[in-house]
């Protein structure tokens, strides 16, 4: 018989071993990918970052602007609005919340009145105030960003109010029965007017953003080490964090070298590319020496692809190009902003997320063509002389999201991830804001932009507050509890 004599102590030793390889091997791979997601590395700014799907939404027409904002009148300007319509023979619809009642005008006379089952009632944001709306849309179900829930037949008027039917205790908006709903629906058409009536609304109607509820919420955990997300037009900040701290800019600072290039240069101007252009770092438009372009056609290699050589190529035009830049940004009110080169890769060139707020405000005032050109996916340009064919792809944002509206994307050592742009989010049932985002010193601009986006969309309505027992002296903003998260 064969005897087997086993080193007990030495099986207990390999079986350590093992058991310790397992755990390092598990670990490895662990940190592994946390090293791939935390990365600071961005994709090169040369090349274009990958589709990716758009946001979902179950109702993407929030991404069109209302076509025509309410008109608020006194009880005696509504009343004569009512009788010139009749007058005119039009067809409307009018709603008397007093009465708690619905008509449907056609050639001027009642074709049908409906009971309200509700104006929303006291619930604040979602009440119409008196004025002159018009039909925005309809739907046959909407989807409630703020109930969550569907809405049968409704009929958008603006914002937070919509037509619609649902016999929930607190369905919002202006709610009627299904029956009377579906016929309201199958009449209204966009453009038709629409009158809400009460007594005693408010004739000074602003509208601010406040947070849904007051039960505790999760503020973002943004990597950026400064960020900033506001309204674009009224300038009301909804996120900050280090927001008036200075940090390297990267090519945002392209930003405003378009700007200075649309105003100081004539746009049928002919500039060349020279070999001290082409010395720039970087080679993400592909110029080539000697090719000439119209000063208007090079702003799309510089702002889609993001090209260096673009950007020194028009420093060279002016003499003064930089002090140009400086001082429009001191005109603009960025004085926490600098500019050493017109490129964004000088580390001294510094700006803050508050600072870009302003500098994307005036664009959209005053050049909304640069924003419409850089939400572009791609441009095909052609040297002016023939020298080179380009195909210049926007490498600031993922493809395929609809809500973004335009802006510009960096990246140097220094500065690490920035990101100063414009999204459409949805705040209210119908027809997004323009927010505008601003980012320095991110370790992933597109998961801290999204972070910003979905909180604001989860914890804030923008509307007005309609309470006649309200103390008007104290600015709807603080009246709703908004909360401006700060970090």
């Amino acid at each position: 018989m064969i005897r087997f004599e086993i080193d007990t102590r030495a099986l207990v030793y390999t079986l350590e071993l093992l058991l310790v390889a397992g755990v390092i091997a598990v670990s490895a791979q662990f940190a592994a990918r946390e090293i791939v997601a935390w990365s600071v590395l961005p994709p090169p700014e040369d090349v274009a970052l990958a589709p990716l799907a758009d946001l979902p939404d179950e109702n993407a027409f929030y991404l069109e602007p209302p076509t025509a904002a309410p008109v608020f009148l006194a009880d005696d300007a509504m009343k004569k609005k009512r009788q010139a319509l009749v007058w005119e023979k039009r067809d409307f619809l009018a709603v008397d919340i007093d009465r708690g009642t619905i008509a449907r005008y056609a050639g001027g006379a009642v074709q049908a009145e409906y009971p309200l089952l509700s104006s929303a009632g006291g619930e604040g944001f979602l009440e119409a105030p008196q004025g002159l709306y018009t039909v925005q849309g309809k739907a046959e179900r909407h989807f409630s960003q703020i109930g969550r829930r569907y809405f049968p037949w409704a009929i958008y008027l603006y914002g937070n109010y919509l037509i619609h039917a649902d016999a929930a205790a607190k369905g919002g908006g202006i709610r009627v029965a299904a029956s009377h709903a579906r016929d309201l629906y199958a009449h209204a058409a966009e453009g038709m007017p629409v009158l809400v009536l009460r007594e005693n609304s408010p004739s000074d109607i602003t509208f601010t953003y406040a947070r849904k509820n007051n039960l505790p919420h999760r503020v973002p955990e943004v990597t950026a080490a400064a960020a900033l997300a506001a309204d674009l037009e009224t300038g009301e900040a909804l996120f900050e964090k280090n927001k008036n701290d200075a940090y390297p800019t990267a090519s945002l600072t392209k930003l405003m070298t378009a700007v200075v290039a649309t105003e100081e240069i004539e746009p049928q101007r002919i500039l060349t590319v020279t070999d001290d252009a082409l010395r720039t770092y970087g080679d993400s438009g592909g110029l080539v020496r000697g090719e000439t372009f119209r000063a208007a056609d090079l702003l799309r290699g510089l702002i889609l692809a993001s090209s260096n050589d673009a950007a020194a190529v028009y420093q060279a035009a002016l003499p003064d190009f930089l002090a140009r830049l400086n001082d429009k940004a001191e005109a603009l009110g960025m004085h926490k902003t600098f500019f050493d080169d017109a490129s964004g890769l000088s580390g001294e060139n510094v700006t803050s997320a508050e600072n870009l707020l302003l500098l994307l405000r005036y664009m959209q005032e005053k050049h909304p063509s640069l924003l419409s050109l850089s939400r572009e996916p791609a441009a095909l340009q052609q040297s002016e002389n023939k020298k080179k064919r380009h195909v210049w792809s926007n490498i600031n944002w993922p493809r395929g999201d609809a809500r973004y509206m335009g802006g510009k994307a960096g990246f140097t050592d220094d500065s690490l991830q920035t990101m100063a742009g414009i999204w459409n989010v949805r705040v209210s049932e119908y027809g997004g804001r323009k927010i505008a985002v601003a980012l320095l010193g991110s370790r992933n601009r597109v998961r801290d932009v999204r972070a910003l986006i979905g909180y604001l969309e989860q914890d804030f309505i923008y509307g007005f507050a309609f309470d006649a027992d309200k103390d008007t002296s104290k600015p709807a903003a603080e009246q709703a509890s908004i909360d401006h998260a700060m970090r």
